[in-house]
């Protein structure tokens, strides 16, 4: 048998009877998630995997996919299309792409799924880009834009041409981000 220990927050929460309880604040709270929603949700589930099969989802894809399915129904919400449960594929793709995120950190999932570029580096760089004041009194060796191995001519850049060095930013991303090269359209 193994041996687990009891988790303790160290908040404790005491009844009239006596009786106490830990419930520290961070704890997960499944309690509060409206049962109405886990019963479509779950309806949707029963769906795929009428569609698919039982766990279909879980055996993986990269995090691109779950962007793009989702996206595509967030824009049919506000559509307002109803020809199929937008809202629940919607808490599914955000499900995937949590899951697969984590997967990858746990080694579940090939970190090959994570194939999308790196956007907070990319909008650091474009901030800098507009604003080279601050990028040249805040260097970052994780930031070649605000590094001084960058010419002061690229600080200088005008708002008029900062669309070509904003697409070569992007694509220098998509070129480094986790090795991979970028997608073909």
């Amino acid at each position: 048998m193994t041996d687990h220990t009891i988790k303790d927050t160290g908040s404790r929460r005491t009844f009239e009877t006596g009786a106490q309880r830990d419930r520290g604040d961070l704890k997960p709270r499944p309690d509060l998630i409206h049962p109405y929603f886990l019963q479509r949700f779950g309806l949707h589930m029963a769906r795929g995997a009428i569609k698919y099969s039982e766990w279909n989802w879980f055996k993986g894809m990269p995090l691109s996919d779950w962007y793009a399915s989702l996206f595509r129904h967030v824009l049919s919400t506000i559509m307002g299309l109803e020809d199929e449960d937008h809202l629940s594929a919607i808490a599914f793709n955000v499900m995937g792409a949590m899951i697969t995120k984590e997967g990858v950190k746990c080694n579940l999932f090939p970190k090959e799924f994570i194939d999308m570029p790196d956007f907070v580096k990319m909008h650091t760089m474009y901030l800098n880009l507009m604003n080279p004041d601050t990028a040249a009194k805040t260097p970052d060796k994780e930031n070649p834009i605000a590094s001084s191995e960058l010419s002061e001519t690229k600080l200088s850049v005008k708002q008029e041409n900062h669309n070509f060095i904003f697409r070569d930013l992007i694509n220098d991303s998509q070129r480094n981000s986790n090795g991979l090269t970028p997608k073909k359209d």
